[in-house]
């Protein structure tokens, strides 16, 4: 599969240069979104499936290869491999056309709850969860009063889980948002200082880019990983360093923990466009 072969060109590169890569790209495809047209080709699931194939390859710290813009490319096109569902291949024209409906529903449907939810932004989803986890509980004294008791009670174990108030944890997502945002502004500079040859394809403007950022690659080094201290010193507001420790401590994990996740049943139930990541669980990968 071309998957596979993505995954075996990474197999030589150097591990803490891949997750920078991988972080580049994602952080570029965020924050650009439609603003940015040199990008409409790439989208979240291109970046996950990119960071599976680090995860899924022997990428190490010891090993030294430095991967180039057609290595990227050859990676990223190979990677789209894993979005292929063979249920839709297997639809088939001369079916009953209910038949056809019913089978093309529950594959859109799977798509668009796995792959639709990690598209919207980090400010929504913040919204969201203040609002089921915090606000609505707080706030809910009538009606039946054991469905009452019973949420508040969710939302007090929720508390006790999360370690610190989630006002001051979704602070810190926001903190790690705005230092991506700070790497996607150095990255604007580099594509505005490159002269790149109007192509009329967006492909080709989007490997054109690609090559751009990383033969500049050096303009980011120290900005792309972080640690608690760092993040929270460059915050323009404050913040609970302790709600950074927690955060850091629910939702990172090292590349050899996510390679052990990866073979584990829920992590590896169905195709590749389809499964739950172990990215999805921890997305913050430690170096």
């Amino acid at each position: 599969m071309a998957f596979e072969d993505a995954v075996r060109r990474l197999n030589s590169g150097s591990l803490p240069e891949l997750w920078e890569t991988t972080a580049l790209i994602s952080s570029l495809e965020y924050f650009g979104g439609e603003t940015l047209e040199l990008f409409p080709a790439l989208s979240f699931e291109d970046i996950r499936l990119l960071a599976e194939a680090v995860i899924r390859s022997r990428a190490s710290a010891e090993r030294s290869r430095i991967y180039d813009g057609d290595d990227l490319i050859y990676v990223l096109n190979n990677a789209k491999d894993g979005l292929r569902d063979a249920e839709l291949e297997g639809i088939e024209s001369g079916q009953d056309r209910q038949t056809m409906l019913l089978q093309l529903n529950r594959i859109f449907s799977r798509w668009g709850a796995l792959q639709l939810e990690v598209q919207k932004g980090h400010a929504a989803k913040a919204g969201r969860a203040l609002a089921f986890f915090k606000s609505i509980p707080e706030s809910l004294t009538e009606g039946d009063q054991a469905v009452v008791n019973s949420i508040q009670d969710v939302y007090s174990r929720i508390k006790t889980f999360l370690g610190c108030s989630l006002p001051e944890m979704v602070k810190v997502l926001f903190l790690v948002a705005a230092w991506h945002k700070i790497v996607y502004q150095k990255e604007l500079q580099v594509l505005s200082r490159v002269q790149m040859p109007r192509a009329s394809r967006p492909e080709s403007r989007v490997s054109d880019a690609l090559r751009a950022i990383l033969l500049n690659r050096g303009t980011f080094t120290g900005s792309l990983a972080f640690t608690a201290e760092s993040v929270t010193d460059a915050a323009s507001f404050s913040v609970d360093a302790r709600a950074v420790d927690r955060v850091l401590a629910l939702w990172s994990r090292e590349t050899a923990e996510l390679r052990s996740l990866m073979e584990e049943p829920a992590f590896s139930c169905g195709i590749d466009c389809w499964h739950l990541s172990p990215l999805h669980r921890y997305p913050i990968v430690r170096l």
